[in-house]
Protein backbone atom coordinates (compact mmCIF):
# COMPACT_ATOMS: atom_id res chain seq x y z
CA UNK A 1 0.00 0.00 0.00
CA UNK A 2 2.95 2.31 0.53
CA UNK A 3 4.60 1.74 -2.79
CA UNK A 4 0.84 2.49 -4.63
CA UNK A 5 -0.60 5.72 -2.28
CA UNK A 6 2.87 7.72 -1.61
CA UNK A 7 2.81 8.96 -4.89
CA UNK A 8 3.05 12.87 -5.28
CA UNK A 9 0.08 12.26 -7.93
CA UNK A 10 -1.98 11.06 -4.94
CA UNK A 11 -0.99 13.47 -2.73
CA UNK A 12 -2.03 15.98 -5.15
CA UNK A 13 -5.42 14.52 -6.21
CA UNK A 14 -6.68 12.86 -2.91
CA UNK A 15 -6.95 13.04 0.60
CA UNK A 16 -4.88 10.35 1.87
CA UNK A 17 -2.48 10.90 4.46
CA UNK A 18 1.23 12.37 2.79
CA UNK A 19 3.58 11.44 3.51
CA UNK A 20 1.62 7.97 3.15
CA UNK A 21 3.47 5.47 5.55
CA UNK A 22 3.10 2.04 7.74
CA UNK A 23 0.91 3.70 10.41
CA UNK A 24 -0.89 5.83 7.68
CA UNK A 25 -1.72 2.11 5.87
CA UNK A 26 -2.49 0.65 8.68
CA UNK A 27 -5.11 3.60 9.74
CA UNK A 28 -6.66 3.18 6.12
CA UNK A 29 -6.55 -0.29 6.14
CA UNK A 30 -8.45 -0.04 9.85
CA UNK A 31 -11.02 2.66 8.39
CA UNK A 32 -12.16 0.36 5.30
CA UNK A 33 -12.80 -2.39 7.43
CA UNK A 34 -15.26 -0.23 9.50
CA UNK A 35 -16.73 1.61 6.37
CA UNK A 36 -17.37 -2.41 4.79
CA UNK A 37 -19.47 -3.17 8.12
CA UNK A 38 -21.30 0.15 7.08
CA UNK A 39 -22.10 -1.19 3.35
CA UNK A 40 -19.02 0.59 1.69
CA UNK A 41 -17.09 -1.36 -0.62
CA UNK A 42 -13.44 -0.88 -1.38
CA UNK A 43 -12.08 -3.03 -4.41
CA UNK A 44 -8.61 -3.38 -5.43
CA UNK A 45 -7.75 -2.80 -9.61
CA UNK A 46 -5.34 -4.70 -10.81
CA UNK A 47 -4.50 -5.75 -14.42
CA UNK A 48 -2.89 -9.41 -13.60
CA UNK A 49 -4.98 -9.83 -10.18
CA UNK A 50 -1.94 -9.50 -8.27
CA UNK A 51 -0.29 -6.03 -8.43
CA UNK A 52 -2.50 -3.24 -7.11
CA UNK A 53 -2.86 -0.45 -9.71
CA UNK A 54 -5.75 1.33 -7.82
CA UNK A 55 -8.98 1.45 -6.50
CA UNK A 56 -12.93 1.82 -6.69
CA UNK A 57 -14.97 3.08 -3.78
CA UNK A 58 -18.68 2.00 -4.08
CA UNK A 59 -20.60 3.73 -1.77
CA UNK A 60 -24.14 2.98 -0.58
CA UNK A 61 -26.96 5.56 -1.74
CA UNK A 62 -29.72 4.12 1.17
CA UNK A 63 -31.78 2.83 -2.11
CA UNK A 64 -32.05 -0.67 -2.42
CA UNK A 65 -29.54 -1.91 -5.11
CA UNK A 66 -27.91 1.57 -5.80
CA UNK A 67 -24.48 2.62 -5.10
CA UNK A 68 -22.03 5.48 -6.24
CA UNK A 69 -18.40 5.02 -7.38
CA UNK A 70 -15.38 6.84 -6.53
Amino acid sequence: MVALFDTAEMDRWTPLASPFDREAALAYVTRAQRRRREGTHQLAITEDGLEPLGELIAFPTGSVGLCEFA
